[in-house]
């Protein structure tokens, strides 16, 4: 503090000292009296009095300052001294491992109860997620057995003749590719796989899905039934026969094998065996009308105009559908030119007939039969013409 009013004064007195000097190579002025003089010094000494008093006081604002800071740090250091000399205590009295253990023990307190936490929060979660997936999973189980047997009931009306929705047999053979595999499917799920094949014509799948249905149900009946017609349509004759044979062993009272048992018959030419099983089959069944059009095309075949005619006079077409009953009429009008119908009227009646009644007729049987029957070229050629308009309408649909 001294040395800085030394400094001080050092600094006035060498500014006095420069303005005399100023003073003195300045232009000429007055000259001051001693009087004036001694008064100046004195004013001068005031003014150096204030500043050294007002030095002081900022010095001792500061001094008060620092020591209120050396204060505050010395009773921090008298808490922090207290605190270490009680960790220090405690860690003398109940041992350093002691504490250890309390700390560790508090720690995994605190870390249990998250854990619990977090389990019980997963917990609830999961079940929540196992509550919508059971639910998600019973309606598409329900979807699954309902789309089901709405496809059993198609592929029996497909069958009759009388199919609604056939694409539904597709659509469940989708569904259940997706929600089951291979290896937990039912018998049942393959025959359907294999009737949606069938329904595209994909007859070797077809095949190949009925085998797998058999090697769960080897008794499965309508599997043996479609898997005979699949092998029929690949052209597989004798692996036909013996479905439909195997499947009259199984069940002697199965009308349909029969029926189509005897449709390869007759297209082997086998008329008698062909006829044998129609009549067989309509013991068993005889309201299968498919079985008594078949009967009368093979009498009409083998020579029979007469009985193919009679057959379809006792066929009850009120409750057949219009398919069977443009399938019954080709036939009679056949029969009917055979034994001579006017040839105006027989054109009439077949440009009647609807070729969608005609989808899956097979006409190379009634070809071979043209080539072979005496009725009049004229005739021949008509039926022929008329053969070619059913064939290519149903190709377009």
């Amino acid at each position: 503090m001294q040395l800085g009013i030394r400094i001080l004064f050092v600094i006035v007195m060498s500014t006095m000292l420069f303005g005399l000097c100023q003073s003195a190579t300045s232009a000429p002025h007055t000259p001051r009296t001693i009087h004036e003089e001694i008064q100046l010094l004195k004013n001068e000494d005031i003014a150096l009095s204030c500043k050294i008093a007002t030095l002081k006081t900022d010095s001792s604002a500061d001094s008060r300052i620092l020591s209120m800071q050396i204060q505050i740090l010395e009773s921090h250091a008298v808490w922090t001294a207290a605190i270490v000399s009680t960790i220090l205590a405690l860690l003398s009295i109940l041992g350093f491992k002691h504490i250890k253990a309390l700390m560790t023990k508090r720690i995994e307190s605190q870390l249990d109860e998250s854990v619990r936490n977090a389990e019980f929060y997963f917990l609830n979660k999961l079940s929540a997620m196992e509550q919508d997936v059971s639910i998600l999973k019973n309606k598409a189980e329900q979807d699954i057995i309902w789309l089901k047997k709405r496809a059993l009931e198609e592929s029996a009306n497909i069958k009759k003749g009388n199919a609604s929705s056939p694409e539904i047999l597709e659509e469940y053979s989708e569904r259940i590719a997706n929600v089951k595999d291979k290896d937990s499917m039912t018998a049942e799920d393959w025959y359907l796989i294999g009737r949606a094949h069938q329904l595209k014509n994909n007859f070797a799948e077809a095949v190949a899905a009925y085998d797998n249905a058999l090697k769960i149900d080897s008794n499965f009946k309508e599997v043996l039934l479609e898997r005979g017609n699949c092998k029929a349509d690949l052209g597989d004759q004798a692996g036909a026969i013996d479905d439909y044979s195997l499947l009259i062993k199984q069940e002697p009272g199965y009308a349909w094998a029969y029926n189509n048992r005897g449709i390869i018959y007759l297209t082997k030419s086998e008329y008698d065996l062909a006829i044998k099983d129609f009549q067989k089959a309509l013991e068993i069944c005889p309201d299968l009308t498919q079985a008594e059009i078949n009967l009368a095309e093979s009498y009409l075949i083998k020579g029979c105009p007469e009985k193919a005619i009679s057959t379809l006079l006792d066929m009850n077409l009120k409750s057949a559908n219009s398919m069977y009953i443009d399938q019954a009429n080709y036939i009679k009008w056949l029969a009917e030119s055979k034994i001579g119908t006017d040839r105006d009227q027989l054109i009439t009646h077949l440009s009647s007939l609807a070729s969608a009644s005609f989808i899956n007729w097979d006409f190379t049987i009634i070809d071979a039969w043209l080539e072979e029957t005496d009725i009049p070229s004229q005739t021949k050629e008509d039926i022929r013409k008329n053969q070619i308009r059913l064939s290519s309408d149903r190709q377009t649909k």
